[in-house]
């Protein structure tokens, strides 16, 4: 165990502020892979005792996932009139986001682009995924509501799971599936 002397010893060492025997300075250019080593080393010893890195890790009570829009409305009507999500009462009202209970404790928020964080983008690299005990009811219901289906519901014995794809107005990949395995 390193104590307290020894540290200050070594810092002022690290410094140049001490000398070893042969009267040279460890501050000298060839030091400089020590000093870097001896910062190295607290750093670590500081950062590995951390509070911050002890601590518990804090609840996740709810989960949201924002999706960014250039046509606000048309999103809006989808996941109301298709989808059939009901928008919860947000804490402070926006006339530029609606959140929706997908399930539980799962919202997906619908933001204009205009005011959100973030723009819609052309490439949408996100799906969203939810699972269902009837992956043909959702195929049948989001037909007869005239949802562009991407795939028709398939089983996949590699993933296990039996899946369908469509997209939303803004071109957002859905997928509907259910657990084969």
């Amino acid at each position: 165990m390193i104590g307290r002397f020894d540290r200050i010893r070594i810092r002022l060492a690290a410094e140049g502020k001490t000398q070893n025997k042969g009267n040279k300075s460890l501050a000298s250019s060839n030091s400089r892979g020590i000093r870097a080593s001896i910062l190295f080393f607290f750093t670590f010893l500081f950062l590995s005792s951390s509070p911050v890195q002890n601590a518990e890790k804090p609840e996740v009570i709810d989960q949201v996932v924002f999706l960014y829009y250039s046509n606000f409305e048309e999103a809006v009507k989808f996941y109301e009139s298709v989808m059939d999500f009901k928008q919860i009462e947000q804490t402070v009202p926006l006339k530029w986001v609606s959140i929706y209970r997908a399930t539980g404790n799962s919202f997906v928020g619908i933001v204009d682009e205009t005011k959100g964080t973030l723009k819609a983008a052309r490439e949408k690299p996100v799906m969203l995924s939810w699972v269902s005990n009837d992956v043909n009811a959702w195929y049948q219901y989001l037909k007869g509501k005239g949802v562009s289906i991407i795939r028709a519901p398939k089983t996949n014995q590699e993933t296990g799971i039996r899946a369908m794809l469509v997209k939303d107005p803004g071109g957002y990949m859905l997928e509907f599936f259910r657990w084969i395995k």
